[in-house]
């Protein structure tokens, strides 16, 4: 099985009052699901949303999130028997902060 692999996030505040406090961690869910590592197949087509959430020490939260889209397998002409089909994950993402 193929999967896709996750580069994760890195989350810093560099707000007044953070100081010392530069680097945050975060929560990652999968499809509104709390997930502690990123497993995605990409054997087959499908759409994923990647959230990643933190919270600083005064309770701001961010969240910024990441869509992966899984496009089916391309078509293997029947005579050609040297190639084979594959999937492609490609990302987009966009933050917010609350």
């Amino acid at each position: 099985m193929n999967r896709y692999a996750d580069l994760g996030a890195t989350v810093s505040d560099t707000a007044p009052g953070q100081a010392g406090n530069t680097n945050l961690s975060y929560k990652t869910f999968r499809n509104s699901t709390l997930v502690s590592n990123i497993a995605i197949d990409t054997s087959q087509a499908a759409t994923d949303t990647i959230d990643y959430v933190a919270t600083d020490n005064d309770g701001l939260t961010a969240t910024s999130t990441r869509t992966v889209l899984i496009e089916a397998p391309s078509i293997v002409p029947i005579d050609d028997a040297s190639t084979t089909g594959s999937t492609v994950a490609t990302s987009t993402a966009t933050t917010s902060t609350q």
